[in-house]
């Protein structure tokens, strides 16, 4: 098959979209362990504050070290995952997968390379569970498939 040059686009309509730094909501996309690989690649669909979407890719390891294992853990406890013992990394993109989290965002410039987002693994929260509007009234136990424990003549407050 022939390739029309005068039809191939003059920029790069793949580029990324470059976010403030500040903390987003994000979506994960993927999860999975690289083939003869021990560590957990992620990706992230990241949305803006003005509804622009990104993604991240990020690496999760099992190590010693305590950055990688408070990076791994806020992960959990952010997707709110009930974890106790041990677990293995490869049971992870399992479960994780379509959850949603808000994470630390950074931009990061290497030379050479246009700017890009990042998980900012030094922000103290790096990632936290999906913060949503409290709703004034509590559910009744005929809203939701299970009982809320919600008395029959409303919550007293």
């Amino acid at each position: 098959m022939a390739i029309n040059f005068d039809e191939l686009p003059k920029t790069n309509e793949s580029a990324f979209t470059v976010l403030e730094n500040g903390t987003y909501r994000c979506k994960i996309k993927d999860a999975k362990i690289p083939t003869d690989k021990d560590y957990l690649v992620v990706t992230f669909a990241v949305t803006g504050n003005n509804g622009q979407t990104t993604t991240i890719f990020d690496n999760f390891f099992d190590s010693e070290k305590p950055l990688p294992r408070f990076k791994l853990a806020q992960l959990i406890r952010a997707l709110k995952i009930p974890l106790t013992g041990s677990f293995e990394l490869k049971d992870l993109p399992k479960i994780i997968v379509g959850k949603e989290l808000m994470a630390a965002i950074k931009q990061e410039q290497n030379e050479g390379y246009p700017a890009r987002n990042v998980i900012n693994a030094f922000d103290d929260d790096i990632f936290s569970p999906v913060t949503q509007a409290v709703s004034a009234t509590p559910p009744s136990d005929g809203d939701v498939p299970f009982s809320t424990g919600t008395p029959t003549g409303g919550a007293t407050y």
